[in-house]
């Protein structure tokens, strides 16, 4: 679905929209720029969903026996 819409905009701003991302025709670059946005406000909606859980408990830190640098452990009754 296609939507027209007349909007007034800074000509300096469009000249440096224009410059920054190579687009030179405006409505390809006002087109490019809103789904930009929309990508933008939606990485960080779920950067900000982190921590969200109050429930969430942290998993194990501890690395298994096989991945440690430790000397194996002994019986001392050996």
């Amino acid at each position: 679905m296609i939507m027209e819409v007349r909007i007034q905009l800074d000509e300096k701003d469009m000249k440096s929209a224009q410059a920054l991302s190579g687009i030179s025709d405006p409505a390809a670059l006002v087109l490019h720029v809103l789904r930009e946005y929309v990508q933008f406000r939606s990485r960080q909606e779920i950067l900000g969903m982190e921590g969200s859980d109050p429930e969430a408990k942290a998993p194990p830190r501890r690395k298994p026996p096989e991945f440690r640098n430790e000397e194996p452990r002994t019986d001392p009754n050996a």
